[in-house]
């Protein structure tokens, strides 16, 4: 079969041909070009992190190996695993580039409920690790700038004049990498919004706080006595901030960032002790837990 696709593949009239059908793919089966993102082991299946094939696997079954576990993981579980693939690998920016180009393309791709999940929560992930390394190399890119004027003009470091004009020079460059940041956030937000997404629309915008606050109350549903059973394993702010920014028209032309500190000054408002929120949430209680 591989020397007859190799036959046809040396006829350019053929091989144009065979492009159009959709027949013009990777010869997958060969596993020498694996570059070991996420880290396997042959032999018996384990519940651990790792990838486990029978045998050395083919690049394809390898790849989509990636993702088919991942499923197996729900909410942190799934953070926790990317984050064990991301720590043993040494070439830590060339990881983020391989996760996120290979996410983004089986996005595009059709699949399953369970797969558009946990390539969102990848998407997530990826976005929280950019935001992190550049906020680390901002010091840095500051620190060496500082020093390249310094060396530049040749002065003491003490000189008072020389700091000021440190300053008002960097100052600009560091305002510089910040955008990039925010250029980081913004992407991976343009790349979620592309897939299908709510457009939930509030009929009074007075009712926008209150929203904020039954949302946070729904989040901290317990059992009656229990300060430990909650209704959900994980539901963050930064997870509210993801469902409200990617359904809600209201919140859509926000940052994450921005809709979770307006979900806090919200929550900061509640008066638990008022009528009202007791009802609510013994309501809530009685409805999941009678």
């Amino acid at each position: 079969m591989r020397n007859l696709k190799k036959w046809l593949f040396s006829n350019m009239l053929v091989r144009n041909i065979l492009t159009d059908f959709g027949s013009r793919s990777k010869p997958y089966k060969d596993h020498i070009h694996i570059t070991p993102y996420f880290q396997y082991k042959t032999g018996p299946y384990q519940s651990d992190y790792f990838l486990y094939f029978p045998k050395e696997p083919f690049a394809r079954r390898y790849y989509n190996e990636i993702f088919n576990k991942m499923i197996e993981y729900t909410g942190y579980e799934i953070v926790k695993y990317l984050d064990f693939h991301y720590s043993l690998y040494e070439d830590k920016p060339d990881f983020l580039r391989f996760l996120r180009y290979e996410t983004e393309e089986r996005m595009q791709k059709s699949g399953g409920a369970e797969y558009k999940r946990v390539q969102k929560t990848t998407l997530k992930w990826l976005q929280e690790k950019q935001k992190e390394n550049l906020e680390k190399e901002a010091p840095i890119v500051q620190q060496g700038i500082s020093g390249t004027i310094r060396d530049a003009l040749n002065w003491p470091a003490s000189s008072f004049d020389v700091e000021a004009i440190i300053e008002r020079v960097s100052a600009p460059l560091t305002a510089h990498v910040q955008s990039i940041t925010n250029e980081a956030e913004d992407r991976f937000l343009a790349i979620a919004r592309a897939f299908t997404t709510g457009n939930i629309q509030l009929n009074d915008q007075q009712h926008t706080e209150k929203l904020l606050q039954a949302f946070y109350l729904f989040s901290t549903v317990k059992a009656p006595g229990s300060k430990t059973n909650g209704l959900f394993k994980e539901f963050t702010a930064t997870d509210l901030a993801f469902l409200l920014n990617m359904h809600f028209n209201e919140f859509k032309s926000m940052k994450p960032n921005t809709v979770q500190k307006k979900i806090a000054a919200a929550v900061e408002k509640v008066r638990f002790e008022i009528p009202q929120v007791k009802k609510l949430n013994e309501a809530l209680q009685e409805f999941f837990y009678s």
